[in-house]
């Protein structure tokens, strides 16, 4: 059984293709043509994999990520669930963006609730 692994913003890490594609190389396979007909870019399989946001950036999909960088970097917070300003607007917009980060955000708030 995969170990669940929830990112800082609420996200699944052990739902996320780029997460799971290093064990996964048909996975892999439909990523890298995905990345090149998306945006143009041909990456190696080594440039697609995420330890997800509390391990290592060296081994990070999106180390820039302004959510991850407030929330581990700044405030030293496992989830933003955490944290005394949740949820800030920069959480509350980027959940506006897609289903998944509308499903992280309300994993977030449910987090929130079991803690207090």
């Amino acid at each position: 059984m995969v170990q669940e692994v929830i990112a800082p913003c609420g996200l699944n890490c052990s739902q996320c293709d780029i997460h799971r594609a290093p064990d996964d190389p048909a996975l892999m396979a439909r990523i890298i043509v995905r990345l090149k007909k998306e945006r143009g870019v041909t990456l190696s399989p080594y440039q697609i994999r995420c330890g997800t946001c509390l391990g290592d950036l060296v081994d990070h999909w999106s180390p820039k990520c302004d959510i991850r960088m407030c929330c581990v970097d700044v405030k030293h917070l496992r989830s933003c669930s955490h944290c005394l300003i949740f949820p800030c607007k920069t959480l509350t917009r980027w959940s506006t963006d897609s289903i998944p980060h509308a499903e992280a955000f309300e994993r977030l708030k449910r987090l929130r609730e079991e803690k207090f």
